[in-house]
């Protein structure tokens, strides 16, 4: 018999920490997307007229994941971060302004994580 409540009192505890887990790691995941929205909303070292580009960092929230996106000049971020070429052809830099906002994310997640657990 204390067999089963030991076993049930044990199945419980780690239900609650499951969930606590679960639970931190979303925030975590939530909190660690809009800093990298603030952090892209910031600017790549690029002249940006008009400034849609740095103001269109937003969040998509899907049912388990969460994206971090460029939602009005979505097209131009991978022209921005690698270069292209120019209508006289010559070739345009790029300003890398996506990979270390990536870097810090993940470098981010994976200290939450590991404080988490």
């Amino acid at each position: 018999m204390a067999d089963k409540d030991f076993a049930s009192e044990l199945m419980a505890e780690l239900k609650a920490y499951t969930e606590d887990v679960q639970e931190g790691l979303e925030k975590a995941k939530t909190d660690i997307a809009k800093g990298s929205v603030k952090r892209l909303k910031r600017g790549g070292g690029f002249k940006n007229k008009t400034g849609r580009y740095n103001k269109g960092w937003a969040i998509k929230e899907d049912k388990k994941t969460i994206n971090v996106w460029n939602a009005k000049a979505w097209y131009l971020t991978h022209l921005l971060e690698a270069g292209h070429a120019s209508r006289n052809g010559k070739r345009v830099r790029g300003y890398t302004h996506i990979e270390p906002v990536y870097d810090w994310a993940r470098d981010e997640f994976e200290n939450e994580v590991t404080k988490r657990i």
